[in-house]
């Protein structure tokens, strides 16, 4: 079968045989209705607060023959930390204290989840590249992407890396989470 756009396979899908009972005909409208374009994907990476710790880190795996369309992240669990600016780093290389210096997919603007040094991340505040959606995370930054290194030809590892702006200012408890939603679009 030839590759088709999501629109092409909608209507010759429509075009078959739904069944000839009511429940039959109600199910199949609504698989159609639900098919969704699988070029578009999310892939999502946790990163959660240690105590006592300036950076956290995590990795996450990327396919191959694929580009990087958005990063959104945002805290499900409210973050507690000394009064600090923190960042989101990724990078394909691993993330260690020098973090920043070797993200290069996206380097973290200090002030990303808050205008000031503070004491917390709260619940639901974050940031994005894209920028509606970080204005309503309340962030007054629109994160970007290094637009050289968001295309993979094969498959990859991404690092992420939640980190102070100094080495001593610490995560104070094991509570905090941020979700990091990395949308991509898959070209085969």
């Amino acid at each position: 079968m030839a590759k088709q756009s999501i629109h092409q396979l909608k209507d010759g899908v429509k075009n078959t045989n739904p069944g000839r009972g009511a429940g039959q005909r109600r199910g199949y409208k609504s698989a159609v209705d639900n098919l969704i374009d699988s070029t578009n994907e999310t892939i999502i990476a946790t990163l959660t607060s240690v105590s006592e710790s300036a950076i956290v880190s995590s990795s996450i795996p990327m396919p191959g023959d694929s580009f990087i369309t958005e990063i959104t992240a945002v805290a499900t669990s409210a973050f507690s930390m000394d009064s600090a600016f923190y960042a989101l780093n990724i990078g394909t290389a691993s993330l260690t204290q020098t973090g920043f210096t070797v993200a290069n997919i996206k380097k973290g603007h200090h002030k990303q989840f808050m205008a000031s040094a503070a004491g917390t991340i709260g619940l639901g505040k974050g940031a994005s590249s894209n920028g509606i959606v970080s204005q309503q995370l309340g962030s007054t930054v629109t994160s970007s992407l290094t637009a050289e290194n968001t295309y993979f030809a094969d498959d990859t590892t991404l690092h992420l890396q939640l980190s102070s702006s100094a080495a001593d200012k610490f995560f104070k408890t094991n509570t905090g989470v941020m979700e990091v939603a990395i949308s991509y679009r898959k070209l085969t």
